[in-house]
C-alpha cells in the first residue's frame, strides 16, 4: 500500500552532506521524497522535547537535546509502497553498533558515529500514525495516509495524482542512469 512517512536527517547527517545519497537510495527502493527543507532547531527545546517525549526520562536526553540543536536538520516527507517499513529497513537499527552488526549496508551503519549515541545520522517514523504526527510537527501540514491509489480512481485528478506522476518520472530518471 502507498503511504507517507517522515524522515529527518539529523545534524550529523546534514554536515556529512547525505541528502543526495539518501535520495538515491530511497529512489532505488521505490521511494520518493515529496517534500524537504533545511531547518534548525537551535533554541527550540520545546519542539525537541515534544518530538523526543518518550526519551525525556533517559540519562542521555540532555546530550540528545544539545546534539539536535548543534546544527541544521533536514525534515522530509517520503512516499512509496510500504514506506514506513522500507525506510526503517534502509536506515537500520537506532544503535549504530547494532546497525553495523545486523544491517551493515544501512545508512546508520555506514555513516553513524558509534561513539556518540545520538549521532546516528537519521530519524524515521516507526508507524504510519506517528508519520502523520511528525509531518504535522515539522511541516505544519496534516496529511491523511492514502488508501491504495490506482489510475482511474477518485484521486486521479487530485494533487495526489500529480505526486504519483512525479514519482514515476523520478523513478524512470534513476533507472536511466
Amino acid at each position: 500500500m502507498v503511504e507517507f512517512t517522515y524522515v529527518m536527517l539529523k545534524p550529523d547527517g546534514v554536515k556529512l552532506g547525505l541528502y543526495e545519497e539518501v535520495e538515491r537510495i530511497f529512489a532505488e527502493n521505490g521511494l520518493t521524497i515529496v517534500k524537504h527543507k533545511l531547518d534548525n532547531l537551535n533554541g527550540n527545546k520545546e519542539l525537541i522535547r515534544e518530538h523526543y517525549a518518550h526519551l525525556l526520562d533517559k540519562s542521555f536526553y540532555p546530550d540528545l537535546e544539545n546534539f539536535m540543536m548543534s546544527g541544521d536538520i533536514m525534515p522530509m516527507i517520503v512516499m512509496g509502497e510500504n514506506a514506513v517499513a522500507k525506510v526503517r529497513a534502509l536506515i537500520g537499527p537506532t544503535n549504530v553498533l547494532k546497525a553495523r552488526n545486523e544491517a551493515p549496508d544501512s545508512l546508520r551503519a555506514r555513516f553513524g558515529n558509534p561513539d556518540f549515541g545520538p549521532a546516528n545520522v537519521i530519524h524515521a517514523s516507526d508507524s504510519k500514525e506517528n508519520a502523520v504526527v511528525e509531518i504535522k510537527r515539522f511541516f505544519g501540514i496534516t496529511i491523511t495516509q492514502p488508501e491504495m491509489v490506482e489510475e482511474g480512481s477518485k484521486y486521479e485528478d487530485s494533487g495526489y495524482s500529480k505526486i504519483m506522476k512525479a514519482r514515476r518520472k523520478i523513478r524512470e530518471s534513476w533507472k536511466s542512469r
